[in-house]
């Protein structure tokens, strides 16, 4: 397996290439098509059977998602007639990309035993490195104790709510043993921080520059609001846990 592994890494280098390839920026959340259509063919190549589900606009809107491509995400199963199943997740969107890159973010860059570019570790390297492994166990005649199930993801970047957390309420996910997003070392996290994304307007009235105690400055109103924020905080940070979180 390990020399298989050696022999044929240049299958997982032109994926990952592929996937750097296709900008899928979280927010807004673009080119997730392209991104569920080369997914698609990848799995099926490896003779997994695949089923794409499609997140509805009433879920995108409960979560506040207005914008971007199709919240599209997949499931492929491997089924060995094992009686336990074994998921694996991945999600392909990735933060939009800063002004600091030496390099072109979306274009795989490979110096060294080292590949550049957005997302090539959080984390469609993950991706790449999941479907080479059920290749080289399909290649070298290798059949798993478990069933395989993968699901590829949008929206992880925003929460996941509008991805894996919509298979998951749907039911779609339905497994023995997961993993999500690997991480290296013996850490083993039960837990994660919790997020609150809201949107706040806050209303204020017009008035004449030579009367403008006749208005009401929403800027003003804003920083009130700001500042209560900030006294949360520092009442939240206080907080603190014995278990393992991320």
């Amino acid at each position: 397996m390990l020399k298989y592994l050696g022999y044929n890494k240049k299958y997982a280098i032109r994926l990952l290439s592929k996937l750097i390839e296709i900008p899928t920026v979280n927010p807004p959340g673009e080119n997730y098509e392209e991104m569920a259509c080369l997914l698609e063919k990848e799995c099926k190549k490896l003779g997994l059977s695949v089923k794409k589900y499609v997140t509805p606009k009433n879920v995108l809107n409960k979560f506040g998602v207005k914008y971007g491509s199709k919240r599209m995400s997949l499931i492929a199963d491997l089924d060995t007639c094992a009686g336990k199943t074994f998921h694996i997740n991945s999600h392909y969107d990735v933060v939009p990309a800063t002004d600091k890159w030496k390099t072109d973010p979306f274009k795989a860059v490979i110096k060294g035993n080292k590949i550049y570019g957005r997302g090539s570790e959080d984390m469609k390297g993950n991706i790449a490195s999941i479907l080479f492994a059920l290749k080289a166990l399909k290649d070298c005649g290798i059949k798993p104790k478990v069933n395989i199930q993968l699901s590829f993801t949008p929206d992880e970047e925003i929460g996941g709510r509008t991805g894996l957390g919509y298979l998951v309420s749907k039911g779609l996910v339905m497994a023995d043993y997961a993993m999500s997003e690997g991480y290296p070392g013996n850490y083993i996290s039960i837990g994660n921080k919790g997020v609150l994304w809201a949107e706040v307007e806050v209303i204020g009235k017009s008035a004449h520059g030579s009367m403008p105690y006749k208005g009401v400055n929403s800027f003003e109103r804003m920083n009130m609001l700001v500042n209560e924020f900030g006294k949360f905080k520092t009442k939240i940070l206080k907080r603190k846990t014995r278990y393992n979180m991320r």
